[in-house]
């Protein structure tokens, strides 16, 4: 199909070709990553199909994957689709006087942010562990209609299916990217909002659900929040994916890469600094320098005083003692248990809500609803029987997780009716399958009051795995050096577009260490969904009114998920991705301590005489 443009506008094609004078290696389990140093761009207008990629094949699909391992392949090109429109003309190409396409603008204004740096990715594997690599809607109960693993079927996780987890992952992890970027640009006028509406209603009660200290709760957490808004000068920079491969791919097998923004947070220690400026040249022949600077929607920092903090990062304990029971965390390990909860309230504060307020705000006939819909559908649950295409995008909620676990236990029990007499660990294995088929039917019966579901509240993108080696942070100088401020937000290879109370849950339980510290989270963030529910209200004609409902259910849905995926990895089930560490000892302790919080919170059922290890 040819290019339909109006008198306004310029489309087309051009290729943009990078020239690396280094590329530096940088850790990742599941991606191989670079930060790469531009030492010159270049751009064409015109050009060969046969002027693809670099180092992979010459074509002009995407399936060139750079090489940067030797003087010869220090060139990284791509092709770009672009729209020019007449309001955007104030860039120019060389002499000629081309518009000059947002897209290139883009990578300059990335170049330039990033001190001629940029971060190159390619994704090798996926793996989601916050819903055991699956995807299905809950009424979808029949095994030939099963849950799909990242986008395939769960038997074929090995091969292609390998590549092909690896694109899905990829294409969600390149959604939560752009949806984190834009929800935090459109963040600063939410955050007056409530500082007035809590200003307002300080004095006011709040709904807590089975608490009888209402008043004083509410006022102890709006001067929290009043206290804390105050001190946050720092608006949160989440990387720009400048180009994706998979955005307009004409092979949709190649494998997945990106270039996306460089963060620096004081890291030019680790990465060579370019010996000069960067030069960009254009397909008439002639240098540009005048390119305008695009205004970044995420500036670093509000303030030249801030300074990085490495504080959460480099202070975290490898073993923890987490509701009730000691726990190892030999990779990257735990924040501390006496700076755990101030680290949560930190999280809520400047990630969780500026993300869920723009969500909860969002409304079908915003001008970026269509961009939203679009990230969302690589992110939602789906049915593996309908075309991907011809659905809207279902977030995931607390009887879709249910169904997942009813399929893990359908496999489980497939897998042990195989399997000799020795690898049924002496009997352990059947009295965890018989445990997670009660727990399956208790979780069932929790939200009863309620029609069998939660309180409602509006779906949003949560990141599900905000632990500090995936954040970066800033601190004022004059501050104590715990006293910081999330800087940057990375890693969300995990991110879902769900239920809002999963972000809350899995902060509860893998940042938090005891019920105690998940109740004042919970509670905190009760304030705020009933705030904004009130500010709804007032704004609108409709009554408004959200509660999040109890904790305990929560907890127990994910203990449950827990008792899954040790499950599936005891009997070496849970597919592709990252290995566990844990030996096979190590995982009948960790589910003999999940087994035994159950208990704690009332199923008697999961309790016997006889311990698992």
């Amino acid at each position: 199909m040819m290019n339909q443009t109006t008198p306004n506008e310029e489309r087309g094609r051009a290729l943009v070709t990078l020239e690396l004078s280094s590329a530096k290696e940088m850790y990742s389990a599941q991606q191989h990553i670079r930060v790469i140093v531009v030492s010159r761009i270049r751009f064409r207008r015109h050009f060969d199909v046969c002027d693809g990629a670099s180092g992979g094949d010459n074509n002009y699909g995407h399936r060139g994957y750079p090489t940067c391992d030797d003087a010869r392949h220090r060139l990284l090109s791509f092709p770009i689709r672009w729209t020019c429109r007449a309001e955007a003309a104030t860039h120019r190409l060389g002499t000629m006087g081309h518009r000059l396409p947002d897209a290139f603008v883009r990578i300059v204004a990335a170049l330039r942010r990033g001190r001629n740096r940029l971060v190159l990715r390619q994704w090798r594997r996926g793996a989601c562990w916050w819903n055991l690599n699956t995807n299905r809607y809950d009424d979808i109960e029949s095994e030939c209609r099963g849950p799909t693993f990242r986008g395939i079927p769960c038997h074929n996780v090995h091969g292609r299916g390998e590549k092909s987890t690896a694109i899905h992952a990829s294409c969600a992890e390149v959604a939560g990217y752009r949806l984190a970027r834009l929800a935090l640009s459109y963040n600063h006028e939410f955050e007056a909002s409530l500082l007035t509406t809590l200003s307002r209603n300080n004095s006011a009660s709040v709904d807590f659900d089975n608490d009888n200290n209402q008043g004083e709760e509410q006022q102890n957490m709006n001067e929290f929040w009043l206290h804390n808004s105050t001190r946050k000068n720092v608006r949160i920079y989440i990387p720009e994916v400048i180009y994706f491969s998979h955005d307009d791919a004409s092979e949709r097998d190649s494998t997945p890469w990106a270039l996306m923004s460089y963060f620096d947070n004081d890291a030019s220690n680790e990465v060579e600094i370019p010996p000069r400026p960067l030069e960009i040249e254009t397909d008439d022949g002639g240098p540009c320098e005048d390119i305008i600077h695009f205004d970044d929607m995420h500036p670093l920092t509000n303030s030249a005083t801030m300074l990085p903090c490495y504080h959460f990062p480099s202070t975290m304990v490898k073993t923890r003692r987490e509701f009730g029971y000691d726990e190892p965390h030999p990779r990257h390990g735990r924040v501390r248990t006496d700076e755990c909860l101030n680290y949560a309230m930190m999280i809520l504060r400047d990630v969780v809500i500026p993300i869920q307020s723009f969500f909860f705000s969002l409304r079908p006939n915003a001008i970026y609803h269509k961009r939203v819909m679009e990230s969302l559908r690589f992110l939602g649950c789906f049915d593996s029987n309908t075309k991907r295409a011809n659905q809207k995008p279902k977030p995931f909620q607390y009887h879709d997780m249910i169904a997942v676990y009813h399929h893990a236990l359908n496999r489980l029990s497939k897998a042990n009716m195989g399997s000799n007499d020795t690898a049924k660990d002496d009997g352990r294995i059947d009295f965890v399958l018989r445990m997670l088929d009660k727990c399956l039917n208790a979780l069932s019966c929790e939200w009863i009051e309620t029609g069998g579901r939660p309180p409602p509240l509006p779906p949003v993108l949560c990141h599900m795995d905000l632990q500090p080696q995936n954040l970066a942070f800033k601190r004022e100088c004059d501050h104590i050096i715990r006293n910081c401020c999330v800087a940057s937000v990375m890693d969300w290879e995990e991110a879902c577009y769900a239920d809002p109370r999963f972000e809350i849950l899995l902060i509860c339980r893998k940042v938090l260490a005891n019920r105690e510290q998940a109740e004042t989270l919970w509670r905190a963030y009760s304030i705020f969904v009933h705030q904004f529910s009130r500010s709804l209200s007032l704004k609108s004609t409709a009554e408004v009114h959200w509660t999040i409902g109890d904790i305990e259910p929560w907890l127990k849905l994910e203990t449950v998920h827990s008792l899954c995926t040790l499950s599936l990895q005891a009997m070496d089930l849970l597919g592709v991705g990252r290995s566990p560490w844990e030996t096979k000892q190590d995982l009948w302790g960790k589910i003999e301590r999940e087994r035994l919080r159950l208990v704690q919170m009332g199923w008697l059922f999961c309790d016997f005489s006889e311990t698992l290890q």
